[in-house]
């Protein structure tokens, strides 16, 4: 109905000014490397329409969702549904339309979501985000449940170490919900580092949080000096077979940070240093083995009775969490690390509705030999 009532509404393409109904012809008929600024008023219905049907056209991931959130951030909300349906049908100002414009321009150069409002949420923070700094992933908020789920029995103040953290978002959540964590986080990015001091600071996090810009596959002395006797440790490290890098979406290809992605020729480059560094870096108290883990064939000859598979748990959204013990008598810390079946960030879902619909996933790979799930 809202269309009828703006059926004279111009707006200015390609140098002329044309109706609304010819504009949203001509976007869903074409790919549009860029859109005009509209002549006229319209309002937030509008903009969203126009814009899903430009970024359907130019083959852009989620067109719905990006425009909604663009649209939505704009107007001082997290979600569309979180905007009054009276505000969604009230003309936007010019300087609202300018900025829908600006940011959904950047969106259709396949720039993510997360990037383009430089902001995201996760779980029950809410995070700055910036290229190249690598996007946390909706299953991840799974991991630190499960890491949570641990840490909470701990007696005393454990701390925790976070091996590529990122924007800080595995860190951050787990010590807002642990008053009595302490934690310490590395990565090889500086940029990542940056911007975890900063995502701490906003939450008034920092005083229980280390941040250091080291890359443990390369300096593993440093490693050990900085992260000792800690109680568990946690990690979405890069899992991608180098030769997949290639075929991944624009969205990651062009805009993320390939070394927080990039595993190695076997997917494992990162994985295999964290592990053999993590009996060293674990405090003497550690998980018992569980032996009767079908996991633990595919580990044991690799890690040499130092750390065991404790624990995997696969996910609804297909995702295997392993859990990692030193062999002692007691059961007080633990390593975790997450191999993700799917390489697209895609919405939180602690951003959208549930009535969202799933990202996509890409074609899945072939498991290295030498692992049995993960």
């Amino acid at each position: 109905m809202w269309r009828k009532s703006v059926s004279r509404r111009y707006i200015c393409l390609m140098g002329r000014s044309v109706g609304l109904e010819e504009f949203w012809g001509s976007c869903a008929g074409r790919p549009c490397s860029s859109q005009a600024s509209p002549s006229g008023r319209i309002n937030a219905r509008q903009a969203a329409d126009i814009w899903r049907k430009c970024f359907e056209a130019n083959g852009v991931t989620e067109p719905d969702l990006s425009c909604q959130y663009i649209i939505a951030h704009v107007l001082g909300a997290k979600t569309i549904e979180g905007v009054k349906r009276e505000r969604l049908s009230a003309f936007l100002t010019e300087e609202e339309t300018q900025r829908i414009w600006k940011l959904c321009e950047k969106r259709l150069s396949r720039m993510p979501v997360q990037y383009v409002i430089e902001e995201w949420d996760f779980r029950d923070v809410t995070l700055k985000m910036r290229p190249p700094v690598f996007i946390p992933r909706p299953e991840t908020e799974e991991l630190v449940e499960l890491v949570l789920t641990d840490l909470q029995r701990k007696p005393g103040s454990p701390t925790c170490l976070e091996v590529g953290c990122g924007s800080g978002a595995i860190s951050l959540s787990l010590l807002k919900n642990l008053p009595q964590l302490r934690a310490i986080a590395l990565d090889q990015s500086g940029q990542a580092v940056e911007l975890t001091r900063e995502n701490a600071l906003r939450l008034g996090l920092q005083d229980r949080l280390k941040v250091f810009h080291v890359d443990v596959t390369k300096d593993a002395e440093t490693v050990l000096k900085l992260c000792s006797n800690v109680s568990a440790l946690v990690s979405n490290p890069p899992y991608l077979f180098s030769e997949d890098l290639s075929s991944l979406e624009p969205e990651i290809l062009r805009f993320e940070d390939h070394a927080a992605l990039d595993g190695g020729n076997d997917g494992m480059k990162v994985i295999h240093k964290i592990l053999t560094l993590a009996p060293q870096i674990l405090s003497d108290d550690g998980w018992t083995p569980d032996t009767h883990s079908s996991f633990c064939s595919g580990w044991r000859p690799t890690w040499s009775g130092y750390v065991w598979p404790r624990r995997v748990t696969t996910s609804a959204a297909g995702l295997d969490f392993a859990s990692f013990g030193k062999t002692s008598q007691t059961t007080t810390s633990c390593t975790w690390v997450e191999r993700a079946r799917s390489y697209y960030a895609g919405f939180s879902p602690g951003r959208h509705s549930p009535c969202c619909p799933a990202p996509p996933h890409p074609p899945s790979t072939p498991e290295p030999s030498n692992m049995h799930q993960l």
